[in-house]
This record gives C-alpha cells, sequence and structure tokens, in this order.
C-alpha cells in the first residue's frame, strides 16, 4: 500500500523479503514470519505476503 508514484517505479531489487533468526534460542521446527524491506520507500507499507510464515528445522551445528 503506498502512493501511485512510488509503487509504479517500484523493481524486484527495491523489495527484499526475508526471515529473521535473531530470536531462534532453540532446535526444532520452527515457524518464522517472513519479513518484507522495501528499503528508502517511506510511503510503502507491505499489506499482504504469501506466504505469511515459513517453517525451518533448525538443528546443532556439526563439530568437525
Amino acid at each position: 500500500l503506498g502512493r501511485r508514484k512510488a509503487i509504479s517505479n517500484l523493481t524486484d531489487s527495491d523489495v527484499r523479503a526475508y526471515l529473521d533468526f535473531s530470536q531462534v534460542d532453540s532446535v526444532g521446527l520452527i515457524r518464522l514470519a517472513v519479513q518484507v524491506d522495501t528499503g528508502g520507500f517511506h510511503y510503502i507499507r507491505t499489506e499482504n505476503r504469501s506466504p505469511a510464515t515459513v517453517t525451518v528445522s533448525v538443528r546443532e551445528k556439526d563439530d568437525p
């Protein structure tokens, strides 16, 4: 959602979807929300994400 001119000028390189693992403190299956970053576009906000969440399998790091 945002100003028409700002939205019409968006390209795929202006939008970044990512998962934030900073609060993960255990192993197993964990559901994380998909985060969306539109960089310096101040008049744009994400209204809908698909998928909104992703389930990831977190395991202990293997020691060599």
